[in-house]
């Protein structure tokens, strides 16, 4: 089975959702260790990538914005208590060889050129499409799994962004970055989730079906009562018919009996 540039990057998310699992749980999680285990998973994944024509091309591309998915949980969004050793050190200066960590604005710059790539792809119907549909959905799944950059102080813009990415992506890509979410968004998605048009979908079914049941029960109720003044007036009437109905029995009967 042919390996692909996002089945590399769902091992790095992957492990960046146990690492931060880790760390919730009061684990104690050492630095070295943790610099250690990443840099052997990165350096695995790079030998991987050259054990089929063309991926490494691609991959060397699309381990940059994991490589700054990582300084952000490691330095921002998990509480761990390493966090300023690591701000001293970001993977983005000792691996991808930076003078200055400046990923936050980087990564949306590149985003953006990989998106423009996909884009003249398609037009042109070229065979590295998938490619570079891969490439966008490694960019995607960073930003799901909690990347936010120079959005990190304005999350509207980043929800925006994240979903107009999203949508350039063709429906199998789509398909396929989902099922990476319920486990990561546990973990890293905290800010009133960017629901999807199926969740959205759901809510509204959920909602019609409680205004249903309470129709049926205020109409129920509103039946039930009408018949029990139904029955309340009918009584009468069955009470005077029974003493018409008795005299004239009475009247009928034979002489002598």
């Amino acid at each position: 089975m042919t390996t692909t540039v996002y089945d590399l990057a769902v091992e790095v998310v992957l492990y960046l959702v146990a690492f931060q699992r880790r760390v919730e749980d009061g684990e104690p999680v050492a630095y070295d260790d943790t610099r250690a285990e990443i840099q052997a998973l990165l350096g695995e994944l790079d030998r991987r990538s050259h054990g089929e024509p063309g991926l490494w091309d691609a991959w060397s591309r699309a381990r940059v914005p994991l490589v700054y998915l990582i300084d952000e949980i490691m330095i921002i969004n998990c509480p761990w208590e390493y966090r300023s050793m690591w701000q001293n050190d970001p993977l983005e200066c000792s691996l991808l060889g930076a003078q200055q960590a400046l990923g936050g604005d980087n990564f949306y710059r590149d985003c953006d050129e990989a998106l423009k790539d996909l884009e003249v792809a398609e037009r042109n119907n070229r065979p590295d499409v998938r490619m570079k549909v891969e490439l966008v959905m490694v960019y995607y799944v960073a930003l799901q799994s909690g990347f936010k950059g120079r959005y990190a102080l304005d999350l509207d813009a980043w929800r925006e962004f994240k979903a107009h990415v999203f949508a350039k992506l063709p429906a199998y890509a789509q398909t396929k970055t989902k099922q990476l979410f319920p486990e990561a968004e546990l973990h890293t998605i905290r800010e009133n989730p960017n629901y999807e048009p199926v969740m959205k979908l759901v809510v509204v079914l959920i909602f019609f079906g409680a205004a249903l049941a309470v129709y049926l029960l205020t109409t129920w109720a509103k039946w039930d009562t009408m018949v029990g003044e139904l029955r309340d007036h009918a009584k009468p009437a069955e009470i005077s018919a029974g003493a018409v109905a008795a005299p004239s029995a009475a009247e009928s009967k034979p002489a002598g009996t």
